[in-house]
């Protein structure tokens, strides 16, 4: 649960929002050049712009610290469990 779920958030928001992000800190523009917006939008350039890019990857990279503190913890809490006796298993 603490491995799993937070890596496959990090992927799918890497998957569907990272390249729009690369290409905004590319450009340095938000909304893209070209880019069609639903309702009038303040355009942000330069370093507003790419605050809000670097803010997912850092979304993205605090999922990835999570999973990988889910897997130190799940090593830790497995460790612990002492194994079954021989008597006790079904065959």
């Amino acid at each position: 649960m603490f491995v799993l779920i937070p890596l496959s958030s990090a992927f799918l928001i890497a998957l569907l929002m990272g390249p729009r992000a690369l290409r905004v800190l590319r450009a340095g523009q938000d909304p893209l050049p070209g880019e069609k917006v639903l309702r009038r939008t303040r355009f942000r350039y330069g370093r507003a712009a790419r605050l809000r890019s670097y803010g997912l990857f850092a979304f993205i990279l605090f999922f990835v610290g999570v999973s990988i503190w889910g897997i130190l913890q799940a090593q830790k809490l497995t460790a612990t469990i002492a194994p079954c006796p021989p008597e006790q298993l079904i065959d």
